[in-house]
């Protein structure tokens, strides 16, 4: 959970549930670059993310379970949550409190997604999930000054089953406005484009321009659009509303669920499928001088991509946001092994997962670096996390496999995966089995000098006793 604003930034996450993100977008050098910006684009705003509120949270629940009762062993949770687990009613409630406690007044409430909980036992339906989204919408709702714009966000556990989102219009989306009670948040306008894919805009007072946009449709684990070039005419609108941006030239705020790019934690598989991440990343590196920044949820890490202001600019010396110092704090997390293992720590919210060592600190570079495929697995089997035209020359031939494997499909990536722990478990089986043999070979020999004192049976006489002969 965090406020942020520009340059007026945020404060650390608080629970574990709410995290404050910021990617900083990089525009063509200017002086809206840097840490002066003209008076209408200051202000601060709240995010509250990933919030996963757990109907069936219970303080004796067990936590290898999500904190379920009715499993063998039981725990001892707080009332307030496990790091575990998904978030109980109180932690929701008493963040939402806190917030109102510390800025009742922001600009704007970007609240993006991920609202129902991980469960599997049963995973959560419609019915769950219109119950939780209208319960906090109320919530936000009544929090915060009418006049205060709630944004909502749609997350990939925020649609049954998890992560489908299908190419369809009012028919699925419009649920999300009637049950979900997301038409009390937003305006005419913003719910006539909603329905047409849960992408809308809306336009504040200031004149920033905000874009919110559905990317559960790219997402990796949504096989429902794979094959469309445009799911719900998404990329039309962004690059039509980008274009009336510049045209019109005022500033726009992008904000989202999922990331373009990979985890931090385990740079294997990107979050958006291969078909349209590196659109995505194009497009919006086409109209770059008109974003002011993108916000986004998800991870629920507080990564280089993702975090809060005051906070890291003190931690990390910075004196802004600006693109050229959070260049910069890159090449210092490279340099700097202690600043680094402080960011690594932060990252999970001061959950202690020890050091991070060298690959560790690599995935994490290059996926702070670099937002499309290619550029990922280039920086990750290279000596350089630098560069953007890295040479294919200097990879291994297995290198350039994953590459293309990274750059077909999410499918193609499991099936690579597979594969080489099916190479692996051979050899350890080849090996096992050398080690037997070996182990039979010798156990022989130790008999073979027994063998002589063995009776031998004489089996040349015919032994007809209890045997009747045959015709």
């Amino acid at each position: 959970m965090g406020m942020a604003g520009r340059p007026a930034g945020s404060l650390a996450p608080w629970l574990l549930c709410l995290v404050m993100g910021v990617v900083v977008s990089s525009p063509a050098p200017g002086p809206e670059s840097g840490p002066h910006l003209p008076h209408q684009y200051q202000g601060k705003f709240w995010q509250i993310t990933d919030i996963h509120w757990d109907l069936r949270y219970d303080e004796e629940g067990n936590p290898t379970k999500m904190c379920h009762t009715g499993y063998d062993a039981d725990g001892h949770n707080s009332m307030w949550g496990n790091y575990n687990c998904d978030s109980p009613w109180p932690l929701v409630k008493s963040a939402i409190q806190a917030m109102v406690e510390v800025e009742a007044q922001p600009d704007f409430v970007l609240w993006t997604g991920d609202n129902a909980p991980h469960s599997e036992d049963p995973m959560p339906d419609f019915s769950v999930i219109f119950k939780t989204l209208s319960n906090l919408t109320v919530e936000l709702r009544t929090a915060f000054h009418a006049s205060i714009p709630v944004l909502p966000v749609l997350g990939n556990h925020d649609a049954y089953p998890k992560d489908d989102y299908p190419v369809a219009g009012e028919e699925f989306y419009g649920k999300y406005l009637h049950q979900g009670g997301w038409a009390t948040l937003l305006p005419a306008e913003a719910q006539q484009e909603f329905v047409q894919g849960g992408y809308y805009s809306y336009k504040m007072a200031s004149g920033v321009m905000v874009l919110v946009v559905n990317t559960n449709l790219y997402y990796a684990a949504n096989t429902l659009g794979v094959d469309v070039p445009d799911p719900c005419g998404q990329f039309a609108w962004l690059r039509s509303r980008l274009q009336s941006a510049r045209d019109q030239q005022f500033k726009v705020i992008i904000t989202a669920h999922a990331p373009p790019g990979y985890f931090e934690r385990m740079v294997l598989v990107p979050f958006f499928n291969a078909s349209y991440n590196d659109a995505y990343v194009d497009l919006l590196n086409d109209f770059g001088e008109v974003i002011l920044v993108q916000i986004y949820g998800h991870e629920h890490t507080d990564s280089f991509k993702l975090f809060s202001g005051p906070k890291a600019r003190e931690t990390y010396g910075l004196s802004s946001l600006s693109p050229v110092n959070m260049a910069n704090l890159h090449s210092k997390l490279k340099s700097n092994d202690t600043l680094f293992q402080t960011y690594y720590l932060l990252n999970s919210a001061g959950y202690n997962n020890g050091l991070c060592d060298s690959s560790c600190k690599k995935s994490h570079l290059c996926a702070i670096a670099y937002l499309k495929m290619q550029d990922v697995v280039n920086c990750r089997f290279s000596n350089s996390t630098k560069s953007h035209s890295l040479s294919r020359e200097d990879l291994s031939q297995y290198s350039k496999v994953l590459a293309e494997g990274m750059h077909n499909s999410y499918a193609s990536q499991l099936i690579l995966i597979l594969v080489v722990v099916s190479m692996v478990l051979t050899v350890v089986l080849a090996v096992s089995l050398a080690v037997m043999l070996f182990m039979v070979s010798a156990k022989r020999r130790q008999m073979v000098p027994a063998e002589a004192n063995f009776p031998i049976l004489n089996l040349s006489r015919t032994q007809n006793k209890n045997y009747r002969k045959l015709p």
